[in-house]
Formats: structure tokens, sequence, C-alpha cells
């Protein structure tokens, strides 16, 4: 199942819990879990106020949402 698929279930999307909806977003922005087996596909956020601290971040750095919701830390430099 890819992103699109989760994007166009709304009566998934509407039972989900918060975990869902951080996958949501994180499938949404474009990013994956796939891997070349070295470190892993790195960070992705777990809860809806990981992903929203990371949009915040978007916003005021003018930054990707892709780029912004695969950061471990949104506040480091």
């Amino acid at each position: 199942m890819g992103g699109a698929a989760l994007r166009h279930s709304p009566n998934l999307a509407a039972c989900a819990g918060p975990a869902w909806r951080a996958l949501n977003a994180v499938l949404y922005a474009g990013l994956d879990f796939h891997s070349c087996g070295c470190n892993g596909p790195g960070f992705r956020p777990r809860t809806p106020r990981e992903v929203r601290e990371r949009l915040q971040v978007a916003a005021r750095r003018e930054i990707s949402v892709r780029e912004a919701i695969a950061l471990p830390d949104p506040y480091e430099t």
C-alpha cells in the first residue's frame, strides 16, 4: 500500500489514532522507509506533535515539508 492509497482512504484516516496520522503525514510528504541497509531510513516522526513541530520549522526556515519532517531535532541548526 503506497502513500496515494493512504491519502485516499478517508474512512481509515477518520478512525485512526495519533500514530496513524503521523505516518500518513510522513507518507504524504513523500518520505518512505526504504534503506540500503547501512543506516536505516533516518528519522520519521511518530506523533502528530512531532509532525506539527516540523511543519512550524519548515515555515520558519523556508525549507520543504519533506526536508523538515525528516529532521531528527527540528530546533537544532
